[in-house]
């Protein structure tokens, strides 16, 4: 008889109450800081997306949380080590991933030593059944990232991947900037778009979308994913989908020169090199990455 898994998962509150205290315990180191400075980011900004720094040695941070929240059983990231509650994750920035609501429902990490370009963003993660054993410990799942300070009226949305980069857009436009937790899940974008019901809707994919690219997502459980997908594919399909879905759909496209994401192309000042390709051009476009075959190299 198949076994049926049963879902330890906190409920949304309470997991968002357990990473907002454990947010307060946390400081931003000066490294990284600075690194969060270089994005364009202010002090202000950096309050308000409450961005941190996850330190090595955690189990007394947990135990002071403890005492603040009264269990972290069920929130993904934490697990019994031996006698003590304890928190996983390797040390690098923390980036709070929010619900349309504003509840923290993941928290994603900015890795200071990648093992492998594809790993720099990872999920806290404790799931008992990956690679590594988390006794008691409880799987990430992914969501859509939706900013703080979400405006009362959206006629115009972005979607991008990468909660960081969402962010920055989002602070440097007046273009609200959604996340995909990875490209190879563009399907999730159909909701925010019926719940939002916008005017128009931009994505804004990495500029080398027609180069085949490895890992760097994350499945539901946490662990990531390492077939190579095309960003390209995932783009248009996305384009695609949503065309049926809102009044006006198109692709941000520019120069790879002047940035590979979107934040990257702001952050250059080259905001006046992005073109918005829609209609026939996307449509061409769209039929090309998925139908023939894409250019070698």
């Amino acid at each position: 008889m198949k076994k049926v898994k049963t879902d330890t998962r906190a409920g949304p509150q309470h997991v968002n109450k357990v990473y907002t205290e454990l947010l307060k315990l946390l400081d931003l180191t000066l490294e990284h800081r600075r690194t969060l400075y270089n994005r364009s980011l202010i002090e202000d900004d950096i309050e308000k997306f409450c961005y941190r720094s996850l330190p090595l040695r955690k189990q007394e941070l947990v135990a002071s949380l403890i005492k603040k929240v009264g269990k972290v059983e069920g929130v993904p990231g934490f697990w019994k080590n031996g006698n003590n509650w304890d928190l996983a994750g390797k040390t690098g920035i923390v980036i709070p991933v929010r619900s349309k609501d504003g509840l923290i429902t993941s928290l994603k990490i900015r890795v200071d030593k990648p093992v492998r370009a594809s790993a720099k963003y990872i999920l806290l993660s404790s799931n008992p059944q990956g690679e590594r054993s988390f006794p008691l410990g409880t799987a990430a799942k992914t969501s859509v990232h939706w900013p703080v300070d979400k405006p009362k009226k959206i006629k115009v949305i972005r979607i991008t991947e990468g909660e960081l980069k969402a962010d920055v857009a989002s602070s440097l436009t007046d273009v609200y900037t959604l996340s995909l937790p990875g490209v190879k899940m563009w399907r999730m974008a159909l909701d925010v778009v019926k719940e939002l019901a916008p005017q128009e809707v931009r994505i804004a994919f990495d500029a080398d979308n027609t180069e085949e690219k490895g890992g760097g997502y994350t499945n539901e459980d946490g662990t990531e994913d390492v077939e190579p997908y095309q960003v390209g594919q995932a783009c248009a399909s996305l384009y695609l989908l949503l065309k049926e879905h809102a009044p006006r759909v198109g692709i941000e496209d520019w120069p790879e020169e002047d940035g590979k994401g979107i934040d990257d192309v702001l952050l250059n000042g080259a905001q006046d090199k992005i073109k918005f390709v829609t209609g026939t051009e996307a449509d061409d476009w769209a039929a090309e990455m998925l139908f023939s075959d894409l250019p070698k190299g």
